[in-house]
């Protein structure tokens, strides 16, 4: 037995606890889970079950798939609150499944994460989210700020919060576990990073940085103008 297949049980084992603790413990997060919800139960209600339906019109941001699967389940227990949630955690082991089979065809696989108010907006969550798709030999590669959209309000939260989750991870886990912090500008700007500073300044030919641990140091880069518009604290300059 291979150590991959060894380690199966244990996986499902430990998939299983977790989703019976989500079942037990967590209700259904507005907006997205509360509106997949509202999908199915309007297509329950209409009677069409190949064409997803919100408010009348046909829905298309979601696979029709995701809402065939909570239909079945409800033909074989009932309509119910929780059988839609297992989908979800059905569907989260089969992309590890998946994620599995890609990364051993060799195809590069890459992340992109939404930075979400009490969600992931805490340095130790989004470490562990990062480690997790690491191990499963998946990239990190964007860490987005929340879109100003129609109802993700209370979700969103201020860039400072992102720039400080990046200060938290750079220096404090492998390089590969920090994403790109990024905005997606409105009206088609493109993707922006948004760094921490690391430059603190410049003193004569001396670019003065500053590291994760807030220790700054020089780095001689004679005839350039990187950091002279800042004004350097005087217990960093040489006498």
């Amino acid at each position: 037995m291979t150590p991959r297949s060894s380690s199966l049980p244990v996986l499902l084992a430990l998939w299983l606890a977790l989703l019976l603790l989500s079942l037990l413990t967590r209700p259904l997060l507005p907006v997205d889970e509360t509106r997949y919800l509202a999908v199915a139960w309007e297509m329950w209600r209409r009677g069409d079950f190949l064409v997803p339906y919100l408010n009348g019109a046909p829905y298309s941001d979601k696979p029709p798939l995701f809402f065939w699967l909570i239909h079945a389940g409800w033909w074989l227990f009932g309509v119910t609150e929780w059988w839609p949630r297992c989908v979800a955690a059905l569907v989260s082991l089969a992309a590890l499944w998946a994620t599995a089979r890609l990364a051993d065809a060799g195809i590069p696989l890459g992340s992109q994460t939404v930075l979400l108010k009490g969600i992931n907006d805490n340095v130790p969550v989004m470490k562990q989210l990062m480690h997790g798709l690491l191990m499963r030999r998946v990239k990190p590669y964007y860490l987005y700020q929340c879109d100003p959209i129609t109802g993700s309000a209370q979700f969103r939260t201020p860039v400072s919060k992102g720039i400080e989750i990046i200060e938290g991870l750079r220096g404090h886990t492998t390089g590969y576990a920090v994403p790109q912090f990024v905005i997606d500008a409105p009206g088609g700007g493109g993707k922006i990073p948004i760094l921490p500073e690391y430059v603190v300044g410049r003193d004569g030919d001396d670019l003065l940085l500053r590291n994760f641990e807030d220790n700054v140091y020089r780095y001689t880069d004679t005839g350039d103008s990187v950091g002279a518009d800042r004004v350097v604290p005087i217990e960093y300059r040489r006498a």
